[in-house]
């Protein structure tokens, strides 16, 4: 049984509601500094970015276990990125984000990456928490 197979996209969607993933980022010792979501004098329940998510595997190791480089870029250049390995970077996608994908949508995506080592989701919408709570870092953007 696949993960695609036991569950599906409002599944992930609700797990992610309830999972602590929707919880605000704390700014600590300014490691957030520039991040969109914070400053802005309200408290959210974590902001929405809207950008692209780029996945690329990364060859170069050779260590036998494939790792993964994430970033995700907002329209006005601030981005989450990190490493992780195949299966971190499936939970990730199958259940720590809420994509507006079927569960067959994404498992013929996770194909592709493993097979060509690179995908990419234009134009999706992400909270920062989430980001964040997949041990992606905030990276602000280029001045």
């Amino acid at each position: 049984m696949t993960l695609s197979e036991t569950s599906t996209a409002k599944d992930r969607l609700a797990a992610n509601e309830s999972s602590g993933f929707d919880r605000l980022l704390e700014v600590d010792m300014g490691q957030n500094r520039g991040n969109p979501c914070t400053g802005l004098g309200i408290t959210t329940r974590g902001c929405e970015m809207h950008g692209t998510l780029d996945i690329r595997k990364n060859a170069a190791l050779g260590s036998g276990v494939d790792i993964y480089q994430v970033r995700y870029e907002d329209l006005a250049g601030n981005s989450f990125a990190g490493s992780m390995n195949g299966d971190d970077l499936r939970e990730l996608l199958y259940h720590k984000l809420a994509l507006p994908l079927t569960d067959d949508e994404l498992e013929m995506d996770f194909a592709r990456l493993v097979r060509e080592g690179h995908l990419r989701f234009e134009e999706i919408a992400v909270k920062d928490s989430e980001l964040a709570g997949a041990g992606l870092r905030y990276r602000e953007a280029d001045a």
